[in-house]
């Protein structure tokens, strides 16, 4: 599957999520992020990664979804959703990170042709920041 085909099932899934959590999803797009949602008038940015790396981190971010403020990059959407899919495309895990606890690293983000975020995925691995949901599997259900 292509990274670009990845992205969409990630989104796609990632939708279901929020309209079972009661969000309405809006048709509109902003720079930096992948999904604008919306509960209680209240509007959220998401941007999300896909991936079925199970060790933890985070994909490689694009250098669009972070804004240059005095030589520190600070995330533009307001949550970060990595969707962790097994084998055969089905979500597993989805990780929540907040705009808050990715710009607490703003001193180590790197720009090489996207922005590395190796120290957040190190933290994000141990648990430390974010929330992690287990997501039904489909084999499960009855």
């Amino acid at each position: 599957m292509t990274n670009s085909k990845k992205g969409k099932l990630g989104e796609k899934y990632v939708k279901e999520y929020l309209v079972n959590q009661g969000y309405v999803i809006s048709k509109n797009r902003e720079n930096g992020c992948d999904l604008i949602a919306i509960k209680n008038k209240k509007k959220i940015k998401i941007e999300v990664k896909t991936t079925s790396n199970f060790a933890g981190g985070i994909p490689d971010m694009h250098s669009s979804e972070f804004i240059l403020i005095d030589d520190k990059y600070f995330f533009v959407a307001d949550y970060l959703y990595v969707l962790r899919i097994d084998k055969k495309n089905n979500p597993i895990q989805l990780d929540i990170i907040s705009k808050k606890e990715i710009d607490s690293f703003s001193d180590s983000h790197k720009l090489v042709e996207r922005i590395r975020t190796t120290k957040l995925d190190r933290v994000l691995n141990k648990r430390e920041i974010g929330a992690t949901i287990m997501l039904p599997s489909k084999n499960n259900k009855k």
